[in-house]
């Protein structure tokens, strides 16, 4: 992992030095990002980049040459402006220094010889990823027109809730581009991708807010990671197996999709893969909360065989069990108190199937420790009564705000949970490594 985020780090450090026209480039933060707080609701904030083009002859960087910063607070009325402060730049240009902020929503400002010449915003709060199935990743797109399932409205909502426009379902390229991030609140943008799979923004800018308002108005960034999917697709593909998938006659999960590869190896380890390099990159980067666990909607699927789902509730609870126990490895954070905290939401109602006590008990059974209960959504309230059924869900699967505002109600369950996730794991790394500001670019 250690590997991949030294080119991860980079790429940051270099894409950015697009020419002699610009003087400063600004490669860290990246715009609109969100670190994730600690305990003490803090974190630390790399500021990075390159005077790529001094004031001198030919670009040269002259003696006397200052590079400074100065950091103003967005997320407090009036916005507050903090002192300038002068950082060491090295042979070639390149500058890096941390700082730690508290809670909050920023604006990075990088002055060459006292002007700004670059700019970041950035916050410190709650990063989220989120794993499961289709009523997790959200609807729309390659199956049905983005446009034609309503979201939550969110005029009015900070800009500071925030998500990534990319679109990396089945593929194993996630450095590829690392984009920046955008606001979900935006009512113009909702049907933009919330990468790496997400169709689109979903319940997640209004869940956002939520977990915002519950913290005292703070940013939130979510990843999705979430695909169609059965448990034992998950439990084979956290082993970079082969993944049958039982909706296109048993071919490998994700194989020709949007006519890409027709060789099955170049699926192996879907739909994992997607959560995995979300880990590894994104998360190490700036952290994570929790990851929230939606599925369970295809296994309680009567039309799909048995040797596809899972067998009983310990069985489920076991393939379940396996994937966490594997993000947490590959994420480096799997023992106390460095360790990935898990929320796992009751669901199994589609409709190709009733609500399924197989499914719900291993659900339940994997809750323990840095595993919390999620929301039951199954149920529309608490877990029993009333189900939550085709009056909630527009295909009778999936939920749709039109449906007795059904992700709205989605949300108001998973709240309490996502904000009482046990763990805060800060990113790991805080600063560019030293050679990256050591090289002389020729």
């Amino acid at each position: 992992m250690k590997e991949k985020l030294l080119i991860l780090l980079s790429i940051l450090a270099l894409t950015t030095q697009i020419g002699q026209a610009q003087y400063l480039s600004l490669s860290y933060p990246k715009y609109n990002s969100v670190l994730q707080r600690d305990g003490n609701n803090q974190a630390v904030v790399t500021i990075a980049g390159q005077l790529v083009w001094g004031t001198g002859a030919n670009g040269e960087i002259v003696p006397g040459t200052t590079i400074s910063y100065k950091i103003k607070t967005l997320s407090v009325n009036p916005n507050v402006q903090g002192p300038t402060i002068n950082l060491t730049m090295a042979f070639n240009g390149m500058f890096y220094t941390t700082t730690t902020l508290t809670k909050g929503w920023y604006l990075v400002e990088v002055m060459l010889n006292g002007a700004v010449y670059a700019s970041s915003k950035v916050g410190v709060g709650d990063v989220f990823v989120i794993a499961g199935q289709s009523n997790a990743q959200g609807i729309g797109g390659q199956f049905e027109p983005m446009g034609g399932w309503k979201l939550p409205a969110t005029a009015g909502f900070p800009e500071w809730i925030v998500g990534i426009n990319e679109d990396y379902n089945c593929t194993k390229n996630l450095l590829d581009n690392f984009g920046e991030m955008y606001p979900l609140t935006d009512v113009a943008i909702h049907y933009n991708r919330l990468g790496p799979t997400g169709n689109n923004v979903w319940c997640y800018a209004l869940l956002g807010k939520k977990i915002s308002d519950a913290n005292g108005g703070m940013p939130v960034a979510f990843f999705n990671t979430a695909s169609g999917s059965t448990v034992t697709q998950w439990y084979l593909g956290a082993q970079g197996l082969a993944a049958p998938n039982p909706y296109t006659g048993g071919t490998q999960f994700c194989l020709g999709y949007k006519q890409g590869s027709l060789n099955p190896a170049d699926y192996y380890g879907q739909p994992y893969t997607p959560l995995r390099f979300t880990l590894n990159c994104y998360a190490s980067l700036y952290g994570v909360r929790a990851v929230l666990w939606h599925q369970g909607e295809a296994d309680s699927d009567s039309n799909v065989p048995a040797n596809y789902k899972a067998s009983s509730s310990a069985d489920y609870q076991t393939k379940l069990q396996f994937v966490i126990n594997k993000s947490r490895t590959d994420f480096g954070a799997a023992i106390s108190p460095n360790i990935l905290c898990w929320v796992v939401s009751k669901a199994s109602i589609s409709k190709y199937g009733p609500l399924n006590n197989t499914v719900r008990t291993g659900q339940g059974n994997v809750v323990g420790g840095a595993t919390t209960g999620g929301p039951d959504t199954d149920y529309i309230v608490g877990s029993g009564g009333a189900i939550a059924g085709i009056t909630y869900r527009r295909d009778s699967t999936h939920f749709e705000e039109n449906y007795n505002g059904a992700l709205t109600w989605l949300v108001n369950g998973t709240t309490p949970s996502a904000t009482t996730a046990t763990k805060f794991l800060p990113a790991l790394y805080h600063s560019l490594p030293t050679q990256l500001t050591e090289t002389n670019d020729t």
